[in-house]
């Protein structure tokens, strides 16, 4: 029994390297306002079970929320890469809209990546499908420009005051 005193104690190089990984992935969390209010998750909301639905309804909603939530695993896994067939990026904009589409619902989430560090989702909103004539085009796109406005608004709060909250899921 004398000789365990013998073995040498080695460095867990494995520990050292699982910590390693973990503390450079990068984290997906959602932009928190100075009221404590979460806008992406304020519109995840309306996908909340409630015991009146139906069925079908919550069939509906779970289904729409285990979309949404791979998408933002795809995105995290892509390291918020705003160049993926599902991102977009607006001339001039420092953000990205992650677009889903819902059967006849078009999912838009604004987004913003520290490169190397963070996916800040900033907000969500759902875009019309169909436009049918060239005012409802030009309403729809009036719509864009100011849910990209608001995006921008909570990148640049965030970047000043670091407000946010982890994404309510494991990744």
């Amino acid at each position: 029994m004398s000789g365990h005193k013998m073995i040498k104690q080695y460095t867990n190089v494995f520990k050292q390297a699982d910590k390693h990984q973990q503390e450079k992935q990068m984290k997906l969390i959602c932009y928190a306002g100075e009221n404590d209010e979460v806008p992406f998750l304020e519109y995840m909301e309306k996908y909340k079970l409630e015991s009146m639905d139906s069925d079908n309804e919550v069939e509906h909603k779970v289904k729409h929320i285990l979309h949404i939530k791979d998408v933002l695993i795809y995105l995290l896994q892509h390291k918020g890469s705003y160049n993926l067939s599902m991102t977009e990026q607006y001339k001039g904009r420092e953000i990205g809209i992650l677009k889903i589409q819902e059967s006849d619902t078009l999912v838009r989430i604004g987004f913003y990546t520290v490169v190397g560090e963070e996916i800040i989702l900033l907000d969500a909103f759902d875009k019309p499908k169909k436009y049918g004539n060239k005012a409802k085009g030009k309403e729809v796109n009036k719509m864009i420009q100011e849910a990209l406005d608001i995006f921008e608004a909570y990148k640049d709060d965030y970047l000043k005051n670091r407000k946010f909250v982890p994404i309510p899921f494991e990744v």
